[in-house]
């Protein structure tokens, strides 16, 4: 299974498989399977099913983790989850917020209301995945509650950022309805037309949540020992410079789409091996 799962991950083509490969590898082939679990449900909320048949197949996802935390599996993956939760204690909660996550995303009538629940669907869907990462990095509780938080929220507020107009497209608007209608617009009006300028604004202020998040991310990997948070670095490195290179192209104008290239993220990934500095 341990092939099968590391292809999932790697065919994902996602930043998180190189942070995931500087891990040794014992705590690599957990965040692996983690890692799988969280494509595999994503990619029922992201695909082409009706929203029912994904509405059943998250509830059986629930039902599996029921199952792993009674030591009866039914599914390889399953199976490949039950070893890292065993051997890291991994939380159920954190499973299941994932879930909750993917629940929302499905949701044909999800908006949000303000910037706290922005932050609570962060927490959902990406904080989650960092609480269970840093029990497998080995971090203190504490200290890896604090980093999910605040990483967590950067990352996705980025992903959030980036997709607007893909997110548009699809019907999805992440964007806090009292923060549209802080910068003179609404939910409705956005719905018609994602170029209004309230748009652009409202991204403005949550790329300043972003870095706030991006900053305090950064103080706490400094109080870390590097080689146990060389993942989460890499991540924020990434993810930091996707933020920033998204803000100087602003969101006026989202016909040209902003990704990290191959390049970049190979120079990251030899200053965080190698290098000292944490920006």
């Amino acid at each position: 299974m341990k092939t099968e799962i590391e292809k999932k991950v790697n065919d994902s083509d996602s930043s998180f498989y190189w942070a995931m490969r500087l891990m040794p590898s014992k705590k690599r082939q957990a965040i692996f399977a983690v890692y799988a679990f969280c494509r595999e449900v994503d990619d029922v909320a992201d695909g082409n099913l009706s929203n029912q048949e994904k509405a059943n197949l998250i509830k059986f996802w629930r039902t599996e983790i029921e199952n792993i935390y009674k030591g009866k599996p039914n599914t390889n993956l399953g199976k490949s989850l039950a070893i890292p939760i065993e051997s890291f204690s991994l939380e159920k909660q954190d499973f299941m917020d994932i879930l909750d996550g993917m629940e929302l995303d499905i949701d044909p009538q999800f908006s949000l209301i303000n910037v706290s629940e922005l932050e609570n669907y962060c927490d959902k869907v990406a904080c989650s995945v960092g609480r269970l990462s840093n029990d497998i990095f080995g971090l203190n509780k504490e200290t890896g509650l604090a980093l999910a938080d605040c990483l967590g929220k950067a990352l996705q507020l980025t992903n959030i950022l980036r997709d607007v107009n893909e997110d548009f497209q699809e019907g999805k608007i992440f964007l806090p309805q009292d923060l549209l209608e802080s910068h003179n617009g609404s939910l409705c009006e956005i719905k018609k037309n994602i170029c209004h300028p309230s748009v652009a604004s409202s991204c403005r202020s949550i790329a300043k949540l972003a870095q706030y998040y991006y900053n305090n991310s950064r103080t706490i990997i400094e109080s870390c020992d590097r080689k146990i948070v060389k993942p989460a670095l890499l991540m924020m490195l990434v993810y930091e410079r996707l933020l920033n290179k998204l803000i100087k192209r602003n969101w006026s104008d989202m016909s040209d789409s902003v990704r990290i290239n191959k390049i970049e993220k190979l120079w990251i990934i030899v200053k965080v091996n190698w290098g000292n500095s944490l920006n």
